[in-house]
């Protein structure tokens, strides 16, 4: 049966932050009740104040261990981190694109071993897109062609005993997506492309058997052919993928994540608002909550032209030819103030993390964290800048991001302990 989602609009009235929860026109809308003043929306405002990291609901992590290094032994080396994963205190995973191999590290950051390699054999990867780890502890790894689950054998921590493939040969896995795993159903991350130019995201479900038939929708939002990477023309049938420049600097940009069961939740990122959509196409709720814009800077509009002048620069073709590139990029135009949601994700319990833009002048990663309900817990402070296209994993408990030296461009894996 074909699992095709509605199409709803994102667009709806502000709601006031005193409404705890209403009902317009069906679609159940959850405001949370300010309940402190140390969290966004909430008296002064949490994305440019004092208040983020002072009141009783902001939670400043720990750092327990940090991986990657300049020089040293190979397993504190990495290529290119193209993802990671970890199971909850007991393991830390790194795919690292380079090699296409899965290291797999103590959370205190002592290095435990590897998990297959790069082939195209049973228990080996090629192209590595991702890495997860499902509610029972067992380890998914996604190459191009195919996703290999692994668990942990008996009185060993880390998952490395293959226990199953399954085919997802021919499907686009965009960079910087998880696929979810929950009883032997995998959702593997797509979308739509056309004439070298990116539409829609979709999830296709795989079992062992391969493609089930299912297919869950992101709901649709403005502009999608400028949510991935710009690319020119090779020739006829080819071209090559450029970074960094498909939208301009603080530009808005559509998030999403899919949990397991087929819902999902996105946001558009012009306002604080994120909707949940089921599997088969029905708005379940949404999160929203009034705006207060946070200004660029003029220092940091400046350095943030230089630096998108420089990726410009380096494009051999006119730009004319350049194909996912936005408006305001074409434009090199900077909006004034910088978008309210950066990104939003679903831990695997079904919180909801929200990622918003740092303060001025802070290195940081500021989440809104909501439970299962959707319920407002509390502001998460992590004192470093989170590569935004790699996918933090994300619990209550523990915190794994990779960071990246802005004059080295060395990736580094964090893991921080939330008290």
């Amino acid at each position: 049966m074909q699992l095709t989602q509605a199409m709803p609009t994102l667009l709806g009235s502000r709601l006031m932050a005193a409404l705890a929860c209403l009902r317009v026109c069906g679609l159940r809308v959850i405001v949370p009740m300010c309940v402190s003043s140390g969290l966004a929306g909430c008296g002064t405002d949490a994305r440019d104040g004092a208040a983020v990291g002072t009141g009783p609901d902001t939670f400043s992590v720990e750092l327990v261990s940090t991986v990657g290094k300049m020089e040293g032994a190979p397993e504190e080396l990495f290529g290119r981190i193209v993802a990671v994963a970890a199971d909850r205190d007991r393991a830390v995973y790194v795919a690292d694109g380079i090699g296409d191999v899965v290291r797999a590290y103590g959370v205190a950051g002592s290095y435990l071993g590897t998990v297959g390699s790069g082939g195209d054999g049973p228990g080996e990867f090629r192209y590595l897109r991702g890495v997860g780890v499902d509610g029972s502890g067992a380890l998914l790894v996604r190459g191009h062609f195919r996703v290999s689950t692994f668990e942990a054998p008996a009185g060993q921590e880390w998952a490395d005993s293959l226990t199953g493939t399954f085919s997802v040969a021919g499907h686009q896995a965009p960079a910087g997506l998880r696929g979810k795993y929950r009883a032997g159903r995998y959702l593997a991350p797509s979308h739509v492309w056309r004439n070298f130019r990116r539409g829609l995201p979709y999830y296709l479900a795989f079992d062992a058997d391969g493609p089930t038939g299912d297919t869950v929708w992101v709901p649709p939002f403005p502009n999608p052919q400028f949510a991935g990477r710009a690319n020119y023309p090779v020739d006829e049938s080819s071209g090559r993928n450029v970074d960094g420049i498909n939208r301009v600097p603080f530009e808005p940009a559509a998030s999403w994540d899919v949990a397991p069961d087929g819902r999902v939740v996105m946001a558009e990122g012009t306002a604080y608002r994120i909707v949940e959509v089921g599997p088969l196409g029905d708005t379940l709720r949404a999160v929203e909550r009034a705006p207060v814009p946070r200004s660029v800077t003029p220092e940091e509009a400046r350095d943030s032209l230089r630096a998108f002048r420089e990726r410009l620069d380096s494009v051999p073709v006119p730009l004319s030819r350049v194909r996912g590139m936005s408006d305001a990029a074409r434009a090199v135009e900077l909006p004034d103030v910088a978008p309210e949601i950066i990104g939003v994700s679903l831990d695997r319990d079904d919180n909801l993390w929200v990622r918003r833009w740092p303060r001025t002048g802070r290195s940081e990663t500021l989440y809104d964290l909501y439970d299962a309900d959707r319920r407002l817990i509390g502001v998460v402070v992590v004192p470093v800048s989170f590569v935004p296209d790699l996918a933090p994993w994300l619990s209550r408990e523990l915190m794994v991001g990779v960071t990246r030296d802005p004059d080295t461009g060395l990736d580094q894996v964090t893991v921080y302990r939330i008290p």
